[in-house]
């Protein structure tokens, strides 16, 4: 996982964003910097122009800025910008800021009978180590239509 840095004094940990997982989401911008006592973090998801899920997240104050540490629920893109306890906004200019939400799919320790390839119409068939009885977990994706006689790799 990686560190994000987005202009205006902003940074999100834990990236690429999945959901179901958590980000800590660091805040040292404009209201920081005028000595704000206490900042929340408006955030939501959307699918266009409209949030969805919106939430006020107080944020803790920490020596480089402010953080909070979010699970992310859905999929599509998460949105927030920032607010002081005066009710002054930091939306990036109006521009918010933003980062895609991605399916998190763990890597099972020994894949399932169904084989990995089952969602993109495709079967799937132990590589030859697996077969022989070394236990590598790893799949090749064949065509449903495979016939062994067809791929000598596989046979």
């Amino acid at each position: 996982m990686e560190r994000a840095v987005f202009p205006g004094g902003v940074w999100v940990e834990s990236v690429p964003a999945r959901a179901g997982k958590e980000v800590t989401i660091c805040y040292h911008g404009l209201l920081s910097q005028c000595g704000a006592d206490k900042i929340w973090m408006r955030s939501g998801y959307s699918q266009g122009r409209s949030w969805e899920d919106i939430y006020d997240h107080p944020m803790e104050r920490t020596e480089g800025g402010w953080m909070k540490k979010v699970k992310l629920e859905k999929l599509g893109t998460f949105n927030f910008c920032f607010k002081d306890s005066a009710n002054n906004w930091d939306n990036n200019n109006g521009l918010n800021w933003s980062f895609t939400v991605q399916w998190y799919l763990p890597t099972p320790l020994w894949p399932s009978p169904l084989g990995p390839c089952r969602s993109a119409g495709l079967s799937s068939v132990p590589t030859r180590r697996a077969r022989i009885g070394k236990a590598s977990g790893r799949y090749h994706c064949r065509r449903r239509s495979w016939k062994p006689g067809r791929n000598r790799n596989l046979s």
